[in-house]
C-alpha cells in the first residue's frame, strides 16, 4: 500500500494506493472518494473478530458502531479518506506494539491491525503515568512525529 497525504496541514486528505487483494479498515465517513475497482462492506467487526458487542464497546468509548473495510479487486486501486473536522492527518507505522490515540482520531489502517477502544484499565494506567506532566508540557517539548 501506498500513502500519500495531500492538502497539509489545514484539510488534509490521504490517498491510499492498493493493490490486489489488499484491504483497508477505515472510520465510517472516512472515505472520500474511491477507484471502481475496490468493494466496500461495512460491518459492525473488524475482519474476523469481534462482531455486535465489540462495536457496541467501540461506540460507548466515542468511536463509530461500524467499520468500513475496502477491498482491491484490481491492481493498482484508490482510495481518498479524511477527517470529519478540519486538521492535518499523521501515518504512523506501527511494526508491534501498541498506540493509543485520543477517540475519533483513528482514520484508518491495514486490516490486520487490531483497533481495540475497550481497555479501560491500561487507558487509565497511561494516563496516571502521565499525571505528573499536565500542565507541564509545553508545544516546544513536543517534537513532530518521523514518518
Amino acid at each position: 500500500m501506498d500513502i500519500e497525504i495531500l492538502a497539509r496541514p489545514a484539510a488534509s486528505v490521504a490517498k491510499l494506493t492498493l493493490a490486489q487483494g489488499e484491504v483497508v479498515t477505515a472510520e465510517v465517513g472516512a472515505m472520500i472518494a474511491m477507484s471502481a475497482g475496490l468493494t466496500a462492506e461495512t460491518t459492525t467487526k473488524q475482519r474476523g473478530k469481534g462482531g455486535i458487542m465489540r462495536g457496541i464497546r467501540r461506540m460507548f468509548s466515542g468511536e463509530n458502531l461500524f467499520l468500513n473495510h475496502f477491498t482491491a479487486n484490481q491492481p493498482n486501486q484508490t482510495l481518498f479518506v479524511g477527517p470529519g473536522l478540519l486538521g492535518d492527518i499523521v501515518h504512523h507505522r506501527l511494526n508491534g506494539g501498541t498506540v493509543i490515540v485520543q477517540g475519533s482520531s483513528w482514520l484508518a489502517s491495514s486490516a490486520d491491525i487490531e483497533i481495540d477502544a475497550t481497555d479501560p484499565d491500561r487507558f487509565v494506567d497511561i494516563v496516571a503515568s502521565l499525571e505528573p506532566t499536565f500542565g507541564g508540557i509545553n508545544l516546544e517539548d513536543i517534537k513532530a512525529p518521523e514518518c
